[in-house]
């Protein structure tokens, strides 16, 4: 597991986060209590993108069709996709 400096996408705050290896990455920023996803290699961030989630959201894991609030979102991710973004 790493730690990497993160920008906000949707405030512009930057903050530092754990992450482990895989594609995609839920975040949620503490200055603006906003959730984004990070999609991309975490060793090579120049190359990731990162997208904010609006309210309500659509699941980002490909394939779920759900549709959520934001804050409904990491609890959807854990019980319906085992905490898998993938």
């Amino acid at each position: 597991m790493q730690m990497t400096s993160i920008e906000c996408p949707r405030c512009g705050a930057s903050h530092r986060y754990f992450l482990r290896d895989q594609r995609v990455h839920l975040r949620q920023c503490p200055a603006c209590d906003g959730w984004f996803v990070l999609r991309g290699d975490p060793s090579a961030l120049d190359d990731a993108v990162v997208e904010a989630l609006d309210d309500p959201t659509p699941c980002p894991v490909d394939g779920c069709d759900a549709t959520l609030a934001a804050d409904e979102l990491p609890q959807h991710i854990i019980a319906e996709h085992d905490g898998e973004m993938v």
